[in-house]
């Protein structure tokens, strides 16, 4: 709601989360810049040299943490998707929820009780930003938690989905499953479409476009719920996930004699040759057959569908700080 007899968007989210949420940040005051905590001021910032070989992956993991940290904003519970950004960018100050499930996971990795806080304070503040439906818009302001991106992805919404599921899991919270479930059922009434033994879910509501990636990710989300949901939907989300995996492996792959992933299909429903996110469709289909074989939903032979030797092709040297 805006602020007319009520609470503005900031101060609903805020509402939402934990008082100790400024404490766990460790943020400064709103006006200083930098890695205190809080949004920069939309400078670009200098790039830092490369670390030096020495340094551990202990000390790595910490640096990346703290970085990651710094980047949550204590009201809202938003993280920061762009560190550095001019006032101008279209992503200056956003925080895209594929970030937000990506960081979740990041922190439920770390495995420490104030990380596992951090990543339970995201999840809140999507739970209080997801519409009635069940999606979640692409992007949100990070300070007011206002919309600025209106897309709805699949892939994104798969990718908070799951680690909403990783929330469930971690802490019992039934309120994270509920929400991965909303999510899902969603993706499946708004999107999904299924012939001759195979299915996916569109890119998007205007066109015939699917995504190779996306639909991994799906396929992923998919299997987590048939594992975990409570809502009696375990068969139909196998179901979507085994559809999936056959549109993958008869319409998208191309091997043995050219063993790569299309990166699926364009506007028109025609293959998507103009794309050049190869890379993304070579690895995703097979985080998502190893995650069916870990859950028994099948048995892939994954060197079947290794796209990432045929990748190498486009490998090309880069020069980086001095450094190749």
């Amino acid at each position: 709601k805006e602020r007319e007899g009520g609470f503005s968007r900031r101060e609903f989210l805020r509402s939402a989360l934990t008082g100790t949420a400024a404490l766990l940040f460790g943020c400064g005051s709103p006006e200083t810049p930098g890695l205190d905590g809080r949004i920069d001021s939309g400078i670009p910032l200098p790039q830092a040299p490369p670390l030096a070989d020495s340094v551990s992956s202990a000390e790595r993991s910490a640096l990346a943490y703290g970085f990651l940290k710094s980047r949550m904003d204590p009201d809202t519970g938003l993280i920061e998707s762009f560190y550095g950004l001019r006032l101008n960018d279209t992503s200056y100050r956003r925080s895209y929820i594929f970030t937000a499930g990506q960081a979740i996971g990041a922190f439920l990795i770390s495995g420490g009780a104030a990380d596992r806080e951090r990543a339970t304070t995201i999840g809140n503040s999507f739970i209080a930003l997801q519409d009635s439906a069940g999606s979640g818009f692409e992007a949100y302001d990070v300070r007011s938690g206002e919309i600025t991106a209106y897309g709805q992805k699949i892939g994104p919404v798969s990718v908070l989905g799951r680690a909403l599921t990783d929330l469930y899991q971690a802490t019992g919270d039934a309120r994270y499953l509920g929400s991965a479930q909303k999510a899902a059922r969603w993706m499946i009434q708004k999107r999904w479409r299924e012939s001759g033994g195979k299915g996916y879910f569109l890119y998007n509501d205007t066109d015939a476009a699917v995504s190779t990636e996306e639909n991994s990710r799906a396929l992923i989300f998919a299997l987590y719920l048939y594992q975990y949901a409570d809502d009696g939907n375990n068969a139909d989300y196998l179901s979507k996930a085994t559809l999936i995996k056959e549109w993958l492996t008869k319409d998208m792959w191309k091997g043995p004699a050219w063993p790569y992933f299309e990166v699926g299909l364009g506007a028109t429903g025609s293959l998507n040759i103009a794309s050049a996110e190869r890379s993304d469709a070579q690895y995703m289909p097979l985080l998502a057959f190893a995650k069916g074989n870990e859950f028994g939903a099948w048995n892939v032979n994954l060197a079947d569908y290794d796209g990432l030797s045929w990748l190498e092709n486009y490998r090309v040297s880069v020069r980086y700080n001095g450094r190749d």
